[in-house]
């Protein structure tokens, strides 16, 4: 049987650096998918999971509506997140997206240090 201290379990903390998904929803696959290529292609994003054919639920006045979206997750640093979101927004074609941050409180060592060296050179160039 193997043994594990919890120390053992607990994983480096970066200090110069905290780490954010940012969570949104979009009407279909093609709006998130082309939003999802700009954000990587501008590194504001090491990597962008898009999960389609989600039923999302609401009210709309007085009515109960029901529309299919997909979700759009981007893993990040906190220090880009504010040009991320204001990319995203500027993009969306909702005009009040859904749009909102979680943080990620710990993880793996090597994921932190795979989203530094996807988003270092974050920045808006020129979509093709």
């Amino acid at each position: 049987m193997l043994k594990m201290d919890v120390s053992d379990l607990m994983f480096e903390q970066y200090d110069d650096h905290t780490f954010e998904f940012v969570y949104v929803t979009f009407p279909n696959l093609t709006e998130a998918t082309r939003v999802a290529q700009d954000v990587i292609a501008n590194n504001l994003a090491a990597c962008v999971n898009i999960i389609p054919g989600v039923l999302s639920i609401f009210r709309d006045g007085d009515s109960i509506q029901k529309k299919p979206e997909a979700i759009f997750v981007a893993k990040t640093r906190a220090e880009i997140r504010s040009i991320l979101q204001e990319y995203i927004i500027a993009n969306h074609p909702y005009a009040v997206p859904s749009l909102v941050v979680l943080p990620i409180r710990d993880g793996h060592p090597d994921f932190f240090e795979w989203i530094i060296q996807k988003t270092g050179d974050a920045s808006i160039k020129e979509s093709n």
